[in-house]
């Protein structure tokens, strides 16, 4: 994968969404446009919950040392302009985690089109969203 710079996308109005991620210029396939630094919170104490900013929180599919764990309930908060991506059904983006770096990888899965709105899957399912402690939706 090759890093994009953030100059290859902008944060603009997004019907009904609010805010999102679009993108500037033609960007390509596997092109990782943001690695941003998360922090891992804890479950159903988190004082994030039942607030605007469990809107971004991501799942965290590890121990707290990192080791894969794909029945963890824990999640993290993700810094940087990632928290603004919007979900689809059909995204154009995806993710995944490097946690010995401790960031947040998103890369683009198909050609990005300028003005394009990148969005990517938030992979929550209820039953994982009720155990991290996330509001009924």
């Amino acid at each position: 994968m090759n890093s994009t710079s953030n100059q290859s996308v902008i944060v603009s109005d997004s019907q009904e969404k609010g805010r999102g991620i679009f993108a500037t210029r033609h960007i390509p396939a596997g092109a990782i446009v943001f690695s941003c630094p998360y922090i891992v919170l804890g479950r159903k104490s988190n004082m994030l919950f039942e607030t605007e900013l469990e809107h971004y929180v991501f799942r965290f599919p590890f121990t707290r040392s990192g080791k894969p764990y794909e029945r963890s309930n824990l999640s993290a908060l993700v810094f940087g302009e990632t928290s603004l991506l919007n979900h689809s059904d059909d995204p154009n983006c995806s993710w995944d985690w490097d946690v010995k770096a401790r960031v947040h990888r998103t890369f683009t899965t198909r050609d990005i089109a300028e003005g394009e709105e990148l969005t990517i899957d938030y992979c929550w399912d209820d039953e994982v969203w009720d155990s991290v402690g996330g509001m009924k939706r």
